[in-house]
């Protein structure tokens, strides 16, 4: 497992759990998933999934990011690291 999802050897950990315990992650999974069919096909209807989680397009922005404007990102979060060094771990 290490040489196919962790190639560069990064400290992982990997825990169990009970559902319960982890209802923020199966949201944060459920939205992920939910955002890629919307990006796929942004004519469709949302899915009953995504208006479980009160999705509200005013507080939260669906982007598709691609050779084009990736480096836009790029230069959003490195402009933040340089206003807020603490927003990056020692581990990264």
């Amino acid at each position: 497992m290490k040489a196919r999802w962790n190639p560069l050897q990064v400290k992982m950990t990997f825990s169990f759990g009970e559902k319960a315990e982890y209802v923020s992650l199966q949201a944060a999974d459920v939205l992920a998933y939910e955002a890629n069919k919307r990006i796929r096909d942004v004519n469709r209807p949302h899915r009953r999934a995504l208006d479980a989680l009160g999705f509200d397009p005013s507080r939260i922005t669906l982007r598709f990011y691609d050779r084009e404007n990736l480096g836009w990102l790029v230069q959003r979060f490195e402009e933040a690291i340089a206003r807020d060094p603490s927003l990056v771990s020692e581990a990264a």
